[in-house]
């Protein structure tokens, strides 16, 4: 003979075990609409303290560029003043500023080329990357013009140097030079000086725009003068050591 089932137990049971996962269910929902309201409380606090962090730091960086200048300006003024006492010291000072040149930390200016690329209509969500102008496209623009005799260039305002690298990131969204943005959605002007007539060459050589030219309009123009201004990236040796001789 079976055993008889204790129908109101059952029931009972039942009705628990729903309310218990009931319960469950609120309490689960109730933990993650919590998580979810700190995340967003964290993230706008994160966004107002990094907003506000960059600012501070572009402030200090513009007072320190500031600093720096009024110091390179004092410099260059005693070593005018000691380079006029005898002819040794006036062909150091000249070596001087051509080590300066070299490494961007002073103004230049002189014939050369600008290089002009304006982006046509362009989507941003385009996953066609061929549309898109990379670092690897500037950098092989730099090396054609260092290749024609450059001296000084700059990509947009920013002063190339043997230590500022170009890069890209954020999905070929962002390019980098050196630390600083620009962006491959705007134009984008290049700079250079040296033979305008070897640099104009060297641009307007068959197929040097041709990964880009369907989306971007790439004009190249002879200047008489331009100026590039130095760098704002100061230089600092930590591991290269000068080798001095016997």
């Amino acid at each position: 003979m079976g055993r008889k089932v204790d129908y109101k137990k059952l029931k009972r049971e039942i009705a628990i075990s729903v309310v218990l996962g009931i319960l469950g269910f609120i309490i689960a929902y109730q933990l993650k609409y919590i998580s979810r309201e700190e995340k967003t409380a964290y993230d706008n606090t994160a966004d107002v303290d990094i907003t506000s962090e960059v600012s501070k730091l572009s402030k200090e960086k513009e007072e320190l560029t500031e600093k720096v200048d009024a110091l390179q300006k004092t410099v260059s003024k005693f070593e005018k003043e000691a380079s006029y006492s005898n002819s040794n010291n006036q062909q150091l000072y000249k070596q001087l500023e051509k080590s300066r040149m070299l490494l961007g930390e002073t103004d230049v200016e002189g014939p050369g080329v600008v290089v002009t690329i304006a982006p046509k209509v362009l989507n941003m969500d385009s996953s066609n990357k061929n549309v898109i102008i990379t670092h690897k496209d500037l950098i092989t623009y730099v090396n054609e013009l260092n290749f024609a005799g450059a001296e000084a260039i700059s990509i947009n305002g920013y002063r190339l140097t043997s230590n500022k690298g170009i890069r890209s990131s954020d999905g070929v969204k962002t390019i980098f030079i050196g630390n600083e943005r620009i962006s491959p959605y705007e134009t984008i002007t290049i700079k250079a000086i040296g033979s305008k007539d070897q640099l104009s060459a060297a641009m307007n050589f068959y197929g040097t725009f041709k990964d880009i030219e369907g989306s971007y309009t790439c004009s190249v123009e002879k200047k008489d003068s331009i100026k590039i201004e130095k760098t704002n990236y100061t230089s600092e040796f930590k591991y290269s050591k000068v080798i001095k001789g016997d």
